[in-house]
């Protein structure tokens, strides 16, 4: 897989969630790219006893067609999730609310 300068490398999306430990609880991300994040934190709290009905997702994406392909990606994954409307020059990180 080559990887865009705006996308999260794989192995470096496992070691944030790792970190981030999202056992429940909502978890934001306003740059979500395709999702990927969200998949791993849902695949987190299933490997530790969780379901992933534990872990609501939020987030948000500037590109309309990856805004897109995040909802698809999750949908894949049974993960429902509010993407709210593209969000147009958003560049922030991951965040976990609790």
């Amino acid at each position: 897989m080559i990887e865009r300068p705006d996308n999260r490398p794989r192995s470096a999306v496992r070691v944030l969630v790792e970190m981030l430990e999202p056992y429940a609880g909502r978890v934001y991300d306003p740059a979500c790219g395709s999702g990927g994040m969200f998949v791993q934190s849902e695949k987190f709290a299933e490997a530790h006893g969780g379901n992933k009905t534990d872990v609501a997702i939020f987030g948000q994406k500037s590109n309309p067609t990856t805004w897109r392909l995040a909802h698809m990606n999750l949908a894949n994954h049974g993960i429902e999730a509010n993407l709210g409307p593209v969000v147009l020059g958003c560049r922030t990180g991951l965040h976990i609310l609790r």
